[in-house]
């Protein structure tokens, strides 16, 4: 090897050559000593050693902007090689000095001097760019604001800085007749004067402020706009309160221009619209309803129309939660009640006619459209038709009635949309009369209700809020809020509502059960002397208890063993799906006694099998495998060693329980 082929590959005599004076690894580490000379480690052409000793490399230059020299030249030895026309260590110089050239074609405006391509000039000022050169027009704007309260204290006495102030301002004003613009450069500034409204002007010489000589030109006469009739303002406003007192002494003092008044569109006789009564005091244990049919009334003209909005809050008596105590995103049924554009009829009071049937898939489907706009709200249900009495002209419509689960914060959002698709009669396809909607929540309620032409009275049908933790005497209060639409006003606004609720029956009976028995009076009448009350198996979860019976009967069917923990388990995960979604279902827990009255319900019970079988089923699918591998070893030809380690035991999963469930007497 070598030059002149003196030296053999083997020969490391001479390797001290190829180590750099100072440093003990050979070729810096980056390559290998051949004949004593080193030869560099051969890298992609991105990456490469280089030098006598390998001590340089075309990769660690400067970089700019994250370009290796400034991507306008490469790296060699460790230093940047520039392309033509740049220079620098890193190449981000330009050679030429074209771009510190002025408008002029002079070297940074001969006021600095041009280094790496730019100019630094020798004084920085805010109006001064790139080439050093002055920019007259930012120049200008900010002279003009920066002298504007100097100008209007020495010359007016007015501003900001009247008065003491005006001493420190170090510029000097002269007054003109006329600003004349002596160049190009010089442009006037105008402001207006807060005193008194007018304008004034002045101008001032960019090269003397920035040298610090400020010369301001202010002319004398200002701008002011016309003030011939400014005195008839003050006159034109005391006429008019003038007449207006007038007009109200006829009307109360002269009969004759009472009448003549009377007779004016805006002056006629008007009406009222207000509650027939101011207080209701109810007995909780004599109530049949949770709703009471609070009775507004008419009074004057009663041609035209009127819609009333109203609202009523349930415990009024106590005080309101503090902020924070209810959880804005806790669902909320929400119950939604709407006058459709369709008279009643007696099959929409049975909910298993074809007729109900078909209406509340019609209302419950396009509801669900409409308010799936609303963050969080579930689908609508338990949707019911019925008529409202003393409803004017309509009371023969049907009334739809329906629950619909939302966040609490959403109650703003569920009346809003409501009222709009009642105010455009209509609710995407469905048809719904105007001027009537109710919206309750679990702590008050909205509405709207309406007089037809030639009503005098309606009826507002409010919630009352029955519940078991009421006090002994609670207060709900119902409110007229205004009247939307039509010209009447508001007349008795408040109705106050008490409802006292019984203790200390005399057989220890439970208001709630009371009320019940009232609601199946005519069931319990008719029931034998032997039965005392009509009990049964119900739950609140019927949709999920239905379809984990079906669960359980397709495991049985398949032979697949059913223990009362693998229920609990099945059922935990089924509660939280949205189809499932029922009020209280956030609380399930699938506890023992859920699944054993789950049980009851569908006729399920224990039932001992025999083990042997277990074993058997067992087996017969550990044979079923072998079949399955040998069958897809002799297809694709697989070798035995791609085959790992196979237990011939069963997992123990598969394995049942010797108590399983079945049918009550009946085991397949």
């Amino acid at each position: 090897m070598g030059e002149f082929c003196n030296c053999s590959i083997m020969d490391t005599s001479n390797s001290q050559s190829c180590i750099v004076p100072g440093k003990t690894e050979i070729c810096s580490g980056r390559g290998e000593c051949l004949c004593g000379v080193c030869q560099c480690y051969s890298e992609p052409s991105s990456q490469q050693y280089e030098g006598e000793f390998c001590q340089y490399n075309n990769f660690e230059c400067p970089r700019i902007g994250g370009f290796l020299c400034n991507d306008r030249g490469r790296c060699f030895k460790g230093a940047c090689a520039c392309d033509d026309g740049w220079e620098g260590d890193s190449c981000q110089c330009p050679s030429s000095n074209q771009t510190c050239l002025d408008r002029n074609g002079g070297l940074c405006n001969n006021r600095g001097k041009c280094i790496c391509g730019h100019c630094q000039c020798d004084t920085v000022s805010q109006y001064t760019d790139a080439t050093c050169e002055f920019s007259y027009s930012l120049h200008q704007l900010g002279v003009c604001e920066d002298l504007r309260t100097c100008v209007q204290c020495q010359a007016w006495g007015t501003g900001d800085k009247k008065g003491e102030k005006c001493q420190a301002c170090e510029i000097k004003i002269k007054m003109v007749d006329e600003l004349k613009k002596e160049n190009d450069r010089t442009e006037s500034c105008s402001f207006r004067d807060e005193t008194d409204d007018c304008t004034y002007e002045y101008t001032v010489d960019p090269n003397a402020v920035v040298q610090g000589n400020y010369t301001v030109l202010v002319k004398k006469k200002k701008e002011c706009p016309p003030g011939a009739f400014l005195w008839l303002i003050p006159l034109i406003i005391f006429l008019m309160l003038l007449l207006g007192l007038l007009f109200l002494l006829c009307w109360k003092y002269c009969a004759c221009c009472k009448a003549c008044l009377a007779m004016l569109p805006c002056c006629g006789p008007g009406r009222t619209v207000g509650f027939k009564e101011d207080h209701y005091m109810l007995r909780q244990s004599l109530m049949s309803s949770d709703y009471l049919n609070t009775p507004l009334v008419r009074s004057g003209s009663l041609k035209g129309g009127d819609t009333v909005r109203w609202k009523i809050n349930n415990n009024v008596h106590r005080p309101p939660p503090a902020p924070g105590t209810l959880n804005p995103k806790e669902l909320v049924p929400y119950g939604v009640s709407l006058r459709l554009a369709r008279l009643f009829t007696e099959n929409l009071s049975k909910p298993q006619t074809r007729e109900c049937d078909q209406l509340r898939r019609e209302v419950e489907d396009t509801l669900n459209e409409v308010y799936k706009v609303i963050p969080g709200t579930h689908k609508v249900k338990q949707t019911a038709f019925r008529l409202q009495s003393n409803a004017g002209k309509r009371q023969d419509h049907t009334i739809a009635d329906t629950v619909l689960m939302a966040p609490r914060e959403a109650q703003p959002e569920i009346i809003k949309v409501t009222e709009k698709h009642v105010g455009q009669e209509a609710f995407q396809d469905l048809k719904v009369a105007p001027g009537y909607y109710t919206v309750t929540s679990d702590r008050d309620a909205h509405g709207l209700v309406e007089f037809q032409e030639g009503v005098e009275l309606v009826d507002v049908r409010v919630p009352l809020f029955i519940r078991e933790e009421d006090d002994d005497e609670k207060q709900l209060l119902v409110e007229a809020l205004e009247v939307p639409t039509g010209i009447a006003h508001l007349g008795r606004k408040l109705v106050n509502i008490t409802i006292i609720k019984e203790q200390g029956q005399e057989f220890g009976v439970d208001e709630r059960q009371v009320r019940d028995w009232r609601k199946i009076k005519s069931e319990l009448e008719k029931m034998p002397k032997s039965k005392k009350a009509p009990r049964g198996l119900t739950t609140s979860y019927g949709a999920l208890e239905t379809d984990l019976h079906k669960w359980v009967v397709e495991c049985r069917q398949n032979g697949y063993c059913v223990t009362r923990m693998g229920i609990r388990l099945c059922a935990l995960p089924m509660a939280k799906d949205e189809q499932y979604k029922t009020v209280g279902i956030e609380n399930f827990i699938a506890s023992a006694g859920w699944c054993t009255r789950f049980m009851n319900r569908f006729g399920l019970a224990p039932e001992n099998e025999d083990i042997t079988k277990a074993a058997t089923e067992s087996g017969r699918k550990v044979m079923s495998f072998h079949q399955f591998i040998i069958k897809q070893r002799k297809l694709y030809n697989y070798d035995l060693g791609s085959i790992g380690n196979m237990d011939e035991t069963a997992m123990t999963f598969v394995l049942p329980s010797n108590r399983i469930l079945g049918r009550k007497n009946y085991f397949p």
